[in-house]
């Protein structure tokens, strides 16, 4: 199964990078916790 996450990547001191990604869920960290967001401040059109 695949799906869109908002990935925010720091690749140096102060460079940081936002991208919308196809990812399936091995890209998850061992751990993690789906949530179900109602709500939120991050607009887009795909």
């Amino acid at each position: 199964m695949t799906f869109k996450a908002l990935v925010v990547e720091q690749s140096g001191e102060a460079e940081v990078s936002a991208a919308v990604q196809h990812l399936t869920e091995d890209r998850l960290p061992e751990g993690s916790v789906a949530i179900a967001v109602e709500y939120t401040t991050v607009n887009y059109r795909y």
